[in-house]
């Protein structure tokens, strides 16, 4: 497996956000910005009484064609914006109470209040975690959440706060890496995991991409070697080996 490149990624053509070539044809599929599935999420989004459904409503009433409520908040930053997009109005709920630290409003407001990322004691632990050791870069989800200790917020959970992982960092004043060198952290890290792999002795076959095959010893690229299926001696003397 060879490191990530930017020939990997392109955007999507109905929200523009620019996914993996793994990935994006399932998202281009299910977008909430692509006009068929847009009009049939306005409906799932509207309940019976015409406010906008819950989280939990919309789990229930979503058809296989639509996204998850996951990809909804992360192609509009939150929920509340995604309802806002289509034009469906929250339900009045004189029980809910403004946050003093980010001003928002919420039905839990204490539940809000003790893992608020605005409020001070927090803010400060965030900023911590955000801030690579290695560069002083916003770091990734996956590295927030390596480094996060169980009271600060999930990356979910900061992304839809913010609307965002760019416009986290951005609030928080951190610089964002450049594409080429997350690209270079992905290689990398693939290259170590297959290192972790040869220095523990694990078995070829232990690895589902290469069952009934055996790995040249010499690798190619940044990471992954190549899967033989069979070898067949030469008259020569060579060896002739049939790839998967």
């Amino acid at each position: 497996m060879g490191a990530v490149s930017d020939a990997d990624y392109k955007p999507c053509p109905h929200c523009g956000r620019e996914l993996h070539k793994w990935t994006r044809g399932k998202h281009v599929r299910t977008c909430p910005k692509r006009p068929e599935i847009a009009g049939a999420l306005r409906k799932a989004l509207t309940g019976a009484d015409g406010y906008a459904v819950t989280v939990d409503e919309y789990c229930n009433v979503r058809g296989k064609r639509l996204p998850t409520h996951v990809a909804v908040t992360q192609t509009f930053g939150s929920w509340r914006a995604a309802c806002a997009h289509f034009g469906v109005a929250q339900r009045p709920d004189a029980q809910r109470s403004s946050c003093p630290h980010c001003g928002r409003i919420y039905t839990n407001i204490k539940a809000h209040v003790r893992a608020c990322p605005q409020r001070p004691d927090i803010a400060d632990a965030l900023r911590s975690a955000l801030t690579s050791a290695a560069d002083g870069c916003m770091v990734s989800r996956d590295e927030y959440e390596i480094a996060r200790s169980p009271d600060l917020p999930n990356g979910n959970s900061l992304g839809e706060h913010f609307g965002g992982w760019a416009k986290l960092a951005t609030h928080f004043g951190l610089p964002t890496r450049s594409r080429e060198a997350t690209n270079r952290r992905r290689g990398v890290r693939i290259a170590q995991g297959w290192a972790r792999r040869r220095e523990s002795g694990a078995a070829a076959q232990d690895d589902p991409l290469l069952v009934g095959a055996q790995r040249v010893t010499w690798d190619y690229g940044e990471g992954d070697g190549l899967a033989v299926q069979g070898e067949r001696q030469l008259a020569g003397g060579g060896v002739a080996y049939m790839l998967r």
